[in-house]
């Protein structure tokens, strides 16, 4: 018995090429995002860097907050996540809900 040759025909370059260039713009896409986003981190902890950015950014921060602070729903939520929980090793607490805790105080 003769041992069979299975012969894949090859996968055209630009099939291939597509394929990449997709992925490259995938990626790009997050990085965009990413760096977006670390460019508005900067400019809120530095007002030096952008005042107006800056300045706009703390109007829609206390916009948000006062948002916020307006919805029973949102606020239930919010106390709920922050109250204290006794984690599962021997009724202590876990680091964050112990800095909660002190923060609260």
């Amino acid at each position: 018995m003769e041992p069979q040759v299975i012969f894949q025909t090859p996968i055209p370059r630009e099939d291939l090429y597509a394929a990449r260039s997709h992925r490259a713009r995938r990626l790009a896409g997050w990085v965009k995002l990413t760096l977006f986003a670390c460019v508005l981190t900067a400019i809120w902890q530095e007002k030096a860097l952008a005042p107006p950015v800056h300045d706009k950014m703390q109007d829609v921060a206390a916009l948000a907050s006062s948002a916020l602070g307006g919805s029973q729903n949102v606020q239930s939520y919010l106390s709920m996540a922050t109250t204290t929980l006794p984690s599962m090793n021997d009724g202590e607490m876990d680091p964050v809900s112990t800095l909660v805790r002190k923060l609260r105080q």
